[in-house]
């Protein structure tokens, strides 16, 4: 009986071990693994819709190309970043679930109303989720642009 149960225990000493190993291996797997999740071809995107300016409260059509590699969703933030003081105001927090693939299309961001007039850059900024453990952010900006009363 005794060698029964140093038997088992030496068996679950060694299971333990290959656990842990594996439970570590795929820990730095996440942790360290290149997840490809989307570039940005034509930075800083070109403003399709400028025509003297933008007003408050109108559309900003930018024209994206842009490569998807994850169907994963994305939780995205737009930001204003004015041109010379650098300020930043965060105009859209959400979310968003393009499909994996290439795409080449206009995109629209609607511009608040209370927006104070300058001169702008749009950053915008995309998390994806892409395990347990690790979020990938990748960010873009547009061409500078005015925004006028």
């Amino acid at each position: 009986m005794k060698k029964f149960a140093e038997g088992t225990i030496l068996v679950l000493a060694w299971v333990s071990i290959a656990g842990i190993c594996l439970l570590g291996g795929l820990v730095t797997y996440w942790l360290l693994w290149p997840y490809p999740t989307i570039i940005i071809h034509n930075e800083p995107v070109p403003i399709v819709s400028m025509h003297n300016g933008t007003k408050r409260g109108d559309i900003l059509r930018l024209h994206m190309v842009w490569t998807k590699y994850t169907p994963v969703g994305a939780d995205v933030s737009r930001m204003l970043i004015h041109c010379s003081t650098k300020e930043i105001i965060v105009i859209y927090t959400g979310s968003s679930l393009v499909p994996a693939g290439e795409h080449d299309r206009d995109i629209v961001v609607p511009i608040p109303s209370w927006v104070p007039a300058g001169h702008y850059r749009l950053r915008t900024t995309y998390t994806y989720q892409v395990n347990p453990l690790r979020p990938i952010s990748v960010s873009w900006e547009s061409e500078p642009f005015e925004i006028v009363e």
